[in-house]
């Protein structure tokens, strides 16, 4: 894995610019299609990916509104007297599953969270449990069976680390991902593992090696275990995937990353929670969506067909999609002080306040975010400070036109598709 440096500017500015949403391909692409989705979806998409949720209707809606001024915006202004710049920040949606900039400023909350109160030096693995295609179905249409991918991933961790000592404690976060690289339904999960297990000692024991063979025997048995206890799965099909030479299952490691390796740790905290949608990977041509994955490759859709295969990665509103097991389960990390003062370790915990600050700070994201801070005045170089927050469109329209800033721009129409039929199967 390229392990980008953490710190790595993605612009050249020294300030915030104020993104544009409605420039982009996908708000256009939402813009102009959402409320047809809703209305053609039982007859062309129903019987691929289900009944349309509430949340993926909700959400596109949220993402439609996110950072425009004119839906909402905070007034900030320079603390220097003798500059007084003032600018309005647009508000976000803070959905999951579509919007790139909240996704992204998620990711930069997720991997701080966990480096500043979490994770305990200790040396880690990037895991990655995968299933064969003809399993992703059984779990496309009812999104609570994807428990089961937790427990099975969990359960083979613990299982395999059990080896080094049965009594041990091993510790991983762990996160759903839905989404393959062409953004067809590929359910799987990404884990921060520790690299062995603490005794009860309180001594850590590596694991000696990674074999990944045996790691996904277990995988595979212990899932279908599971699918079949709960039904899902006849016995004809699990003897079908056991009879295959290469069954599908895959359990994958990185290599062991010390805790001292703040940017890989980072990185990669980073990364097991990333957004399924880029907007660097979305081109329009016509009627016709392109989409670029990290190979190279292009997939094309037709604009109705591309929303509707990202709708199985927008997860359900209280759905949990990260987890916390073994050493970093809300049990033991109750009980993590005493753990640090045996292990001889002093960590000082963030106050109630500073780990508030931490996933509230958003200028402070922003900046982690695109390598630039918003509250610093692109003229003088001070700091600038909120003044005001302001809702109400009309009073939003009247500042905005005070400061030459431009509300909204209704984003170009697409072509509208002749063709019905799919350019590829989802």
């Amino acid at each position: 894995m390229d392990l980008r440096n953490w710190e790595q500017a993605k612009s050249k500015t020294n300030h915030y610019k104020r993104r544009r949403p409605e420039e982009t391909e996908l708000y256009r692409l939402v813009f102009h299609n959402h409320d047809r989705l809703e209305q053609e979806w039982e007859l062309r998409f129903q019987s691929t990916y289900g009944y349309l949720r509430e949340e993926v209707n909700e959400t596109l809606q949220s993402y439609l509104d996110c950072g425009l001024i004119v839906n909402g915006a905070a007034r900030i202004e320079c603390q220097n007297k003798d500059c007084a710049h003032s600018t309005l920040l647009a508000f976000s949606c803070k959905k999951r599953g579509l919007c790139p900039s909240c996704a992204g400023k998620r990711a930069v909350i997720f991997a701080e969270h966990l480096n500043s109160n979490i994770l305990k030096p200790l040396s880690y693995r990037h895991m990655v449990f995968s299933i064969p295609k003809i399993l992703r179905p059984y779990f496309k249409f009812n999104r609570k069976h994807l428990d089961l991918l937790f427990k099975a991933s969990w359960d083979t961790i613990r299982n395999m680390f059990n080896e080094i000592l049965p009594d041990g404690n091993p510790g991983a976060i762990l996160a759903l991902h839905t989404a393959g690289d062409s953004l067809n339904f590929n359910p799987h999960i990404h884990g921060l593992v520790t690299n062995g297990v603490l005794g009860e000692n309180s001594i850590f024991y590596p694991l000696p090696d990674f074999k990944s063979s045996k790691f996904t025997e277990y995988f595979a048995h212990r899932l279908l275990t599971l699918m079949k206890r709960a039904e899902l799965v006849p016995d004809s099909r699990i003897e079908l995937i056991e009879s295959w030479q290469h069954s599908g299952f895959s359990v994958w490691a990185g290599e062991p990353i010390d805790y001292s390796e703040q940017e890989s740790i980072l990185f990669i905290s980073r990364y097991i929670d990333k957004g399924p949608v880029a907007n660097s990977k979305i081109s329009i041509d016509g009627d016709i969506i392109t989409y670029e994955t990290k190979d190279g490759k292009t997939h094309e859709f037709y604009p109705l067909e591309f929303l509707a295969r990202i709708t199985p990665h927008i997860p359900n509103k209280w759905e949990s999609t990260t987890r916390y097991y073994g050493l970093y389960s809300h049990r033991k990390r109750g009980k993590e002080k005493r753990v640090n003062e045996s292990l001889g370790i002093r960590i000082e915990e963030l106050p109630l306040e500073a780990q508030r600050q931490v996933s509230k700070s958003w200028a402070a994201l922003i900046k982690k975010v695109y390598e630039v801070d918003p509250l610093i005045c692109p003229r003088c170089g001070e700091k600038m400070k909120i003044r005001e927050l302001l809702k109400e469109s009309r009073e939003i329209e009247k500042v905005a036109e005070h400061f030459s800033i431009p509300t909204f721009a209704r984003p170009p129409p697409l072509l509208d598709p002749t063709d019905l039929f799919p350019i590829q199967a989802a």
